[in-house]
């Protein structure tokens, strides 16, 4: 339970680090006017910024104070279902207890009627109840480990509809780092049809006929954006719905492009897969780890903090965690990879979207 608060409290500040606000630089051009009249005008001007500036500062503190009193409502929340949780298995535990007491009292005074019988003679044949084994069984067998497990599979629910609200604060947070990712039809495999606004990628059967590029991918079925990141954080988030298999996530500028290549971070990729239409993997230096997700992704997030060397990814519709790749070493631009390893009889052909992002939503 401890580490699962942590890792949710972790991404919380994570997310919370990341300030929507922005106060712009001073960029008012000089002015060749020395005269009375242009002196007060550089003088007004100035002014001017310094309380857009103030006003600023005061919308961001406001801002961040309802951050802060919101933030603290999910973690009281969260915090008193843990403890509502941890009253209820400790109430269970010793009522299963009690329960075990009064059989055993019985099962004693029963065995001690039946020593009593056999001393007196009563109970010639020595005809018992049941063997001491039976009545170690009958207590064991009376152990709450069952029910105890059952009330921590209750506390998961109660502690995934926290963490959603948890998340949902978090997400929006993130957001506030989105990029307009297009995808750059230089890098698509011939078996990728791009849209005209570069916002979707299709797989098709029929291989086109393209010319030669060095930045084109020739093997894996792969696309890159057309902007690449350095030096800050950025989030965008793609539409998978339909799709049989795919890849997706960041990758170096300097990847080869050219033949089949194993997509992990020693080489330039950090990458979240579906392969065989169900099984969803983080290909890590280890080749895969395989993940378990109660929901399948509809739209999935990629947040990346170049400073923090962290690439994450977010199941954005069901608020949640998928996986992260941490203490990464980038070196260079980051580019939104997409990569489609089946066409699977055309039962892959739904498009990857690259989707509009509002921190609102």
């Amino acid at each position: 339970v401890n580490t699962f608060i942590n890792e949710i409290i972790n991404q919380f500040k994570s997310a919370q680090d990341i300030s929507p606000h922005t106060i712009l630089p001073l960029t008012e051009p000089e002015q060749g006017d020395t005269t009375d009249g242009g002196v007060n005008r550089k003088i007004q001007a100035r002014l001017k910024k310094v309380e857009e500036i103030k006003n600023s500062v005061e919308i961001s503190r406001a801002s961040s104070q309802k951050d802060i009193e919101e933030s603290e409502q999910v973690f009281t929340a969260l915090l008193r279902s843990i403890e509502r949780g941890q009253a209820d298995v400790v109430g269970e535990i010793q009522e299963k207890q009690r329960a075990v007491e009064k059989q055993a009292d019985w099962l004693i005074k029963e065995l001690e009627r039946e020593v009593a019988d056999l001393e007196s003679g009563n109970n010639k044949q020595g005809e018992l109840r049941s063997t001491p084994q039976q009545i170690c069984s009958e207590i064991s067998a009376s152990g709450g480990g069952k029910t105890i497990w059952g009330i921590v599979s209750q506390l998961e629910d109660t502690f995934r509809e926290e963490m959603k609200k948890v998340m949902d604060k978090g997400l929006k947070l993130l957001k506030t780092n989105a990029v307009n990712v297009i995808l750059d039809p230089d890098t698509a495999h011939p078996f990728l049809v791009l849209s005209e606004d570069g916002k979707q990628a299709r797989h098709v059967n029929d291989w086109r006929i393209l010319p030669f590029n060095p930045k084109r991918f020739n093997t894996s079925i792969s696309v890159l954006g057309k902007t690449g990141f350095s030096s800050r954080r950025f989030y965008f988030e793609v539409q998978v719905s339909g799709k049989t298999d795919w890849g997706l996530g960041v990758a170096r500028e300097s990847i080869d492009r050219k033949g089949k290549t194993l997509p992990t971070p020693a080489i330039g990729y950090w990458t979240l897969w579906l392969t065989n239409r169900h099984e969803y993997k983080a290909a890590d230096d280890s080749g895969s780890t395989l993940l378990s997700l109660r929901e399948k992704p509809q739209k999935v997030g990629v947040f990346v903090d170049h400073k923090e060397g962290l690439v994450s990814f977010y199941d954005s519709e069901a608020k949640a965690h998928i996986y992260s790749f941490t203490g990464c070493s980038f070196n260079e631009k980051l580019f939104p990879f997409l990569s489609s390893s089946v066409n699977d009889n055309d039962k892959n052909s739904a498009p990857f979207v690259i989707l509009p992002v509002s921190h609102r939503g």
